[in-house]
C-alpha cells in the first residue's frame, strides 16, 4: 500500500486503471479494516 501511496502522490500521471484494479483486488481486507476501524470512531 506505501508503494500506491508513492505512486498516486509523486506520479500520479502513471497511475493506471490496471494498477489501481490489482492493489484494490489485492488490499481489499486492508481496506475492509481501515473502514471497520472509521465507523468504530464514528
Amino acid at each position: 500500500m506505501v508503494g500506491f501511496r508513492n505512486i498516486a502522490v509523486h506520479n500520479y500521471q502513471e497511475v493506471s486503471l490496471k494498477v489501481i484494479k490489482m492493489i484494490i483486488e489485492k488490499h481489499i481486507y486492508d481496506f475492509n479494516e481501515f473502514i471497520y476501524a472509521i465507523n468504530k470512531l464514528i
